[in-house]
């Protein structure tokens, strides 16, 4: 579990900016994650991307989505994607 620890996730910019997140493993259903959607607040939902049955789907930036984390990203903020990654994971 992450809860309580300290996790370092170095991806590339590539993974998260996406229109079609189609094949892009970050947005992939992944049963590793599913017990972090169990007990999931009600207000907590809206945040979190639905899979195919409506439910919230297990996948890792659903995961980072409920943990907020704090997002360090080398790009230029003039990057017409740059918002489009932030909101990606929805950081802290």
């Amino acid at each position: 579990t992450v809860e309580g620890q300290t996790v370092v996730i170095v991806s590339t910019i590539q993974a998260f900016r996406v229109e079609d997140t189609t094949g892009r493993k970050v947005y992939d259903q992944n049963g590793a994650f599913a017990e972090h959607l169990l007990n999931v607040s009600p207000d907590r939902l809206a945040d979190l991307l639905p899979g195919a049955d409506g439910k919230p789907k297990p996948s890792l930036v659903n995961m980072l989505r409920l943990r907020r984390p704090i997002v360090i990203v080398f790009v230029m903020p003039t990057d017409g994607k740059f918002t489009q990654i932030i909101e990606a994971v929805k950081p802290a």
